[in-house]
């Protein structure tokens, strides 16, 4: 569960400001590790791998989903929006 200012903006924000790249993979995640997020930039294209699982009973069931965007606006779009999202935390 995501509560307050726990960082998903400055993640988000923070590769928008690095578009142009950086080494390694950023990793956020909630305090009780339900939602995890990975960012890879590739040079073309910046990859994000959310995980998704039960906070209680890990072994019962996870999601990943991989996103794919490219380095330019999209990423400034998707800062944006989930500044919009969490704005009021």
């Amino acid at each position: 569960m995501i509560r307050g200012d726990d960082g998903i903006r400055a993640f988000f924000a923070g590769l928008a400001r690095d578009w142009r790249g950086w080494r390694g993979v950023r990793k956020w995640d909630t305090i009780e590790h339900d939602l995890a997020i990975k960012a890879r930039h590739t040079g073309r294209k910046i990859r994000l791998n959310f995980t998704l699982r039960p906070g209680s009973d890990r072994d019962y069931w996870i999601v990943t989903l991989e996103m794919v965007i490219p380095p330019d606006e999209s990423l400034d779009r998707l800062a944006r929006d989930i500044g919009e999202l969490f704005g009021d935390l």
